[in-house]
């Protein structure tokens, strides 16, 4: 029985394939981890490692920070990513309008501090005129009236002091 060149060659191919193949398995699966896989001992420390990356950061926390007045930015402390502390000053705003306007408030607690003043002493004496009977009840009246009034005025004048010195306090912006 002969066999052809072709079906032994094939045959042969085949043997040594399945050799080969026999072969590679057994050396891969032979290794030991140690060999397969490189090992190393946990260590605690910390990681330097420079990454650069595009897009866009965002803050933990973002702060609003507004202003109380409305005015012109006259002296900037701070500038943008700048770190600041619990109550810096970050900035002024252009003042002289507000400082006016408290200087003016404080003349008119002083003007109507003296129209108070005045009706006091112009009651005290329509008391003492209407006790010896030469002035009438309405005209006593009228001074009680005048002094209550005045007093209001007061104290009308003395909040409107208080909100422009605090208006002129707000010129100041100070971080939160």
């Amino acid at each position: 029985m002969k066999i052809s060149r072709r079906k032994f060659l094939t045959v042969f191919l085949a043997v040594a394939l399945a050799v080969g193949a026999f072969w590679w398995y057994r050396q891969s699966g032979s290794e030991s981890l140690e060999q397969r896989y490189k090992l190393q001992t946990i260590e605690r420390g910390d990681i330097t490692q420079t990454v650069s990356a595009n897009g866009t950061l965002n803050p933990i926390v973002l702060v609003n920070v507004g202003t109380q007045v409305s005015g012109t930015v006259t002296r900037l402390y701070v500038d943008f990513n700048d770190k600041v502390e619990k109550g810096q000053a970050l900035l002024e705003l252009d003042d002289r309008l507000l400082a006016a306007q408290a200087r003016q408030s404080a003349a008119n607690v002083v003007n109507v501090s003296a129209a108070v003043d005045l009706a006091r002493a112009n009651e005290a004496r329509m008391q003492a005129l209407f006790k010896e009977e030469y002035v009438s009840r309405q005209e006593l009246e009228q001074a009680v009236q005048t002094r209550r009034s005045s007093e209001a005025q007061l104290a009308q004048a003395k909040a409107a002091a208080d909100k422009d010195e605090g208006n002129l306090r707000y010129a100041t912006i100070r971080s939160p």
